[in-house]
């Protein structure tokens, strides 16, 4: 799980959201979908493309809303892969200035998927 050995690349992560795009990217891969927007992957020319969305951490009950609008049948019970086993609420790791900078680069994504932050 999450600990103090993780703060150092929550720190780097938060202050890489402070550099322009190009400075953001990765050398390796030339991109990190971690430092992007996520609204902009569900964007055409006229705006939001793509709604409702299944949010990760609201899988199962955005995915039952989401088949029930379609008409389509859901499991009693969805499997659970890959469960956090953090001891803590993950905003608790952030500092005053980490959580400012992640807050400010995905406000727009915290209003477009119902987060708090």
């Amino acid at each position: 799980g999450w600990g103090a050995k993780d703060l150092n690349v929550l720190e780097s992560f938060a202050h890489c959201l402070l550099h322009p795009r190009d400075e953001r990217t990765s050398s390796v891969t030339g991109f990190d979908a971690h430092l992007e927007k996520q609204v902009d992957f569900l964007r055409d020319e006229r705006g939001l493309a793509i709604f409702p969305v299944c949010r990760y951490e609201f899988f199962e009950a955005d995915c039952r809303a989401l088949c029930a609008r379609f008409g389509v049948s859901v499991p009693e019970k969805l499997p659970t892969l890959r469960a956090s086993t953090r001891n803590r609420d993950y905003r608790d790791y952030y500092t005053a200035e980490t959580r400012a900078a992640v807050a400010s680069f995905y406000a727009e994504d915290i209003h477009a998927f119902g987060y708090t932050f």
